[in-house]
């Protein structure tokens, strides 16, 4: 796990959903830019095993983080960074609203095909 220099003040304050999130999606600018908010929604929503529309919530991000469940989604975040597709990592696509299993022998379901089978 790679570690960038604000993470460290982080670590010395109370970890929350809400720093958590911060520091995830800033995390994954670059290789995620204009979608960098929802795939760190994706990844904690994962991790911390919440619905992905609770992450809204303002209650749900003033909870703490246990630390080794921030130090998964850190983990995931870096994999993202380096350009691994979250699906593949997480192991699950969303497709219709349904969670499907998702494995490198297979494509990831695109957002078109979604609307192909409405």
């Amino acid at each position: 796990i790679i570690f960038s220099p604000s993470d460290f003040s982080m670590m010395t304050r109370r970890m929350t959903v809400a720093n958590l999130l911060r520091s995830c999606s800033r995390d994954l600018r670059g290789p995620y830019d204009g979608q960098s908010l929802l795939v760190a929604k994706e990844i904690l929503a994962f991790v911390l095993e919440l619905p992905y529309h609770s992450l809204s919530r303002h209650a749900v991000l003033k909870r703490p983080v246990p630390t080794l469940r921030a130090a998964a989604a850190r983990g995931i975040t870096s994999a993202a960074r380096e350009g691994r597709p979250v699906e593949y990592i997480l192991q699950q696509k969303l497709f219709c609203g349904l969670p499907f299993h998702v494995t490198e022998d297979v494509l990831i379901p695109r957002p078109e095909t979604e609307l192909l089978s409405d």
